[in-house]
């Protein structure tokens, strides 16, 4: 493995158990039976194997983390939101016990990873930086990695293997799935076949003057009312205060030598000022579908170019298929990590002499071989061409470093001078603003209003006080007035109560007549423009013979309507939808099959069909799987450890 430890291990192996021995003895066997901390609680069980709060906790950051890092916003806020949507727990609880299943899997297949395909896969997935001129990890700065990650090479890649173990247990299932010819056959037909529908929308409010013709008694009202009491609730809001401050006014007092700028550069020039290798190749693509076995003409074009790599240029230009670079024969420039098919990529830069030839790779495009023109050794950037760059770097560590201390103390003080802000604003020359008032629909912002209102009313967690940093800026912010969250009484909101109770019923009218044109179309007394007639709509859209994806006539091209009608095989089928207010009734016509001969997208089709049957397979063998077990969630557990889910392992 790439981490020497495990080697120095396997020597000491046999004394560590004597010393653990030693010590559970001389301890009164506490080692083994020491209480187990929050971390270890179990918060459920697969089959008897517990699921810790620790790895329930790991799985829950990782589903919240992108939004956390898309939308700017806090994971208290993350988690809120989500909630909305869904049960997070229960999701991120299934997905422990999806893993653990999996491993189970995986155990049961027996998998053995060679030491140079891991390796390789952790190459793979490292930072350019880690990896050396020679495409090796460099041991230094795969370590500070580790520690940045707060974890060790060890437990990092024991936990990498069992992920790699579980994807290729995953890849076993996905691709024992099978296509019949017949259902290619089909799914071309279904691509190349037309369609004509009747359409027919309903605006819902197109019945709002006939709900508007019966109005409801102060008894009706109220119950309509008391229904939906939290429909009316007005939210928490607050006023605030605040200053903003800016790291540049520090940067401009600090002064830098030139030798604190020296020894940064000489500190971190192998990681942050590294330039990394490059190297120049030839190479013959051999598309996949161009001929009848593209693997074949590949292994054929291969042996020529081993047998004489000198005429490699021609043959590239002879055979590859790549329009762009065939006519130079086949020469790909200098080129870095990151920039091509990572299969494409890897073979590349695993070559070592000039001339040299590698395997026949396969990569998105089809079958590749590559030969070795130039390689390009990493070097790093110049003192002199980074200098400026690293002044500026410390310079603004320093103030950031500056301004929080101050912020800090600024905000000890506050606690027992209630005027201190408004004197270290006047002292720095800061300009006071005001929010207005705010409340949680400005928290879903980022910018500097919606980040107050997070703070001021952030659920439990809200301030009186205190500072945030935004961009280049921080802000001090003082809390003002605030108003809880309550329910108003009816007669405070009768009009806004009247106009929902019209449009509930419009909606209930709506309902009643698109059920009685459905039955009757199902009935076969009567089609869609009939029942559209007889609730006083004389005009339907009729799209005549279209393609899945042509546009419509009067609907707008992005209605999601217009991907779900094609559904539609029987006449005597009525599609539902509802978009924006408006309810559409959908109804087949008539169908034009499609050939299925001399189809352009035969191999994407193909493709695209192995792709959707192995996804099936995948997700039909995890519910086997979930179904067969006995799965128990402990919520009490989980519910008791829950509030400590943000903090690190």
């Amino acid at each position: 493995m790439i981490y020497m430890f495990r080697k120095e291990m396997k020597k000491w192996h046999t004394v560590l158990w004597f010393v653990f021995a030693a010590m559970a003895l001389g301890s009164g066997f506490g080692l083994f039976y020491k209480r187990r901390g929050p971390e270890e609680a179990i918060v459920g069980r697969v089959d008897g194997q517990g699921i810790t709060f620790k790895a329930y906790k790991k799985t829950l950051k990782n589903i919240i983390a992108p939004y956390v890092q898309l939308y700017g916003m806090s994971e208290d806020k993350v988690m809120s939101l989500l909630s909305q949507m869904g049960n997070i727990d229960e999701m991120a609880f299934n997905m422990c016990v999806e893993e653990k299943l999996v491993d189970r899997v995986q155990k049961s297949f027996d998998i053995k990873i060679d030491n140079d395909t891991f390796n390789g896969r952790l190459v793979e997935m490292m930072p350019p930086t880690i990896i050396g001129q020679d495409g090796k990890v460099n041991m230094e700065m795969y370590q500070q990695y580790m520690k940045m990650l707060s974890t060790t090479p060890a437990d990092f890649e024991k936990h990498k293997e069992g992920e790699f173990k579980r994807e290729l247990a995953m890849r076993f299932i996905a691709n024992s799935s099978y296509i019949s010819a017949k259902e290619v056959q089909a799914e071309i037909a279904k691509q190349n076949s037309k369609k004509s529908f009747e359409i027919l929308a309903i605006p819902q409010k197109y019945f709002l003057n006939d709900a508007k013709k019966s109005a409801p008694d102060d008894k009706e009202l109220e119950s309509f009312f008391n229904k939906d009491k939290e429909k009316y609730r007005v939210a928490d809001k607050a006023k605030a205060k605040y200053w903003e401050i800016g790291v540049d006014e520090y940067e401009k007092k600090i002064e830098l030598d030139e030798q604190s700028i020296k020894n940064f550069y000489d500190k971190n020039k192998a990681q942050l000022y590294r330039i990394a290798p490059k190297v120049k190749v030839r190479k013959i693509l051999i598309k996949s579908g161009k001929v009848k076995d593209g693997f074949k003409l590949a292994q054929d074009v291969h042996q020529k170019v081993k047998q004489s790599p000198a005429q490699f240029a021609a043959l590239a230009k002879q055979y590859s298929d790549d329009k762009l670079t065939a006519q130079s024969g086949g020469l790909v420039d200098f080129f870095s990590r990151g920039k091509y098919d990572p299969d494409f990529e890897k073979a590349a830069f695993k070559l070592k002499d000039l001339g040299e030839i590698s395997d026949i790779i396969t990569t998105k495009d089809g079958f590749e071989m590559v030969q070795l023109v130039e390689r390009m050794k990493a070097v790093e950037k110049p003192f002199e061409s980074v200098k400026n760059e690293i002044a500026a770097t410390l310079k603004n560590k320093r103030a950031i470093a500056t301004l929080q201390g101050e912020l800090g103390t600024l905000m000890h003080d506050v606690r027992s001078e209630n005027e201190s802000i408004e004197k270290f604003a006047a002292e720095k020359g800061l300009a006071e603003k005001e929010t207005g008032w705010i409340s949680e629909k400005e928290a879903a912002g980022s910018d500097v209003v919606g980040q107050l209102a997070q703070k001021v009313l952030g659920s439990g967690r809200e301030s009186n006080y205190g500072y945030l940093k935004t961009s280049g800026k921080y802000v001090i912010y003082k809390l003002l007035q605030k108003e809880k969250s309550y329910l108003p009484e009816l007669k405070l909101v009768k009009n806004t109560v009247i106009e929902d109770y019209y449009n509930y019923q419009a909606d209930l009218m709506a309902k009643k007549n698109i059920a009685k044109i459905k039955a009757d179309i199902l009935c076969g007394t009567a089609t869609l423009k009939q029942g559209a007639g007889k609730i006083g709509i004389l005009q339907t859209n009729t799209t005549g013979l279209i393609k899945n994806g042509d546009p419509v006539a009067g609907l707008e091209k992005d209605l999601p309507l217009l991907k779900k009608m094609f559904v539609l095989d029987d006449k005597s089928q009525v599609l539902q939808d509802n978009n924006g207010g408006t309810y559409y009734l959908v109804q087949l016509i008539e169908e034009q099959a499609g050939a299925v001969k001399d189809t352009q997208n035969l191999h994407s089709i193909i493709n695209k069909e192995k792709y959707n049957a192995s996804r099936k397979q995948v997700s039909a063998f995890i519910a086997s799987l979930q179904r067969n077990a006995k799965i128990d969630m402990d919520k009490k557990v989980l519910s008791g450890h829950k509030n400590n889910y943000t903090k690190e392992d």
